[in-house]
């Protein structure tokens, strides 16, 4: 069985990824985005769903227990990955609005067919322009691969937001059960929350009276010591005055 230590890890691995996924939805549509960055961001969305999976997995039996050492500790870990939840949540929204937004920037373009002085077969110049189309067939198998190439790209493109929606909708599922659970546990919780802080209260409380019983135990020694010397001291004084008097009589 896991520990309370090793759960905060796997925790904190889920919020590190939330991080460096808001991150990166912040590049889309801008000129650092790219077909790369958006495998990479859809790549990172279904790792970082899966740790909270795991990580729902290893808290909620604790968080349910009645009887639990760590259960405090596993109710502010329950909590947090709650918020990293929400939060990736709301990332996703974002980057599915970017991702119909903005197009994937890509190499294909048909840009290599215009006449912008790319080389392309349909360039000014080319046969293909002076309408030569008999010797175009390279020409048209370029435009084939290209029709490929953007067909296969829209396609990959479409399995994202599909994952993306499906991610978004267990995501919230999660959200839902362990915001249930929270709320179901919560007067148990406080209540243990409550008793910790007492007994913390309790134990600094029992140091202060033990410090004041040590320093009034020094004290009162003091004064034993103080109380016997003075005594003997008079007893010396008395007994000087009785030999004095014996030796004048």
């Amino acid at each position: 069985m896991s520990t309370v230590n090793e759960d905060a890890k796997i925790v904190q691995a889920f919020s590190r990824d939330v991080k460096q996924f808001k991150t990166l939805v912040s590049s889309v549509g801008t000129s650092r985005d790219s077909a790369q960055l958006r495998r990479q961001i859809h790549s990172l969305a279904d790792a970082a769903k899966a740790k909270a999976q795991d990580a729902k997995r290893r808290c909620e039996p604790h968080v349910k227990s009645k009887v639990s050492a760590t259960k405090v500790q596993y109710d502010r870990l329950f909590r947090q990955l709650m918020d990293d939840i929400k939060n990736l949540t709301a990332s996703e929204t974002q980057l599915k609005s970017l991702e119909r937004e903005h197009d994937v920037p890509s190499q294909d373009s048909y840009k290599q067919l215009d006449t912008g002085g790319y080389g392309g077969p349909f360039s000014v110049g080319s046969s293909a322009s002076r309408g030569d189309f008999g010797s175009s067939q390279p020409a048209q198998q370029q435009v084939a691969q290209l029709d490929v190439q953007v067909y296969d790209e829209a396609k990959e493109r479409a399995e994202q937001l599909n994952q993306l929606e499906s991610n978004m909708q267990d995501l919230n599922e999660m959200f839902v059960e362990m915001g249930t659970l929270v709320a179901d546990q919560g007067e148990t919780l406080d209540l243990i929350e409550t008793n910790v802080e007492r007994s913390g209260m309790s134990v600094e409380h029992a140091k202060e009276e033990t410090y004041k019983a040590l320093t009034l135990k020094e004290k009162i020694r003091k004064k034993k010591w103080c109380c016997l010397l003075c005594t003997l001291i008079l007893l010396g004084v008395i007994a000087a005055i009785i030999a004095i008097a014996v030796s004048q009589s």
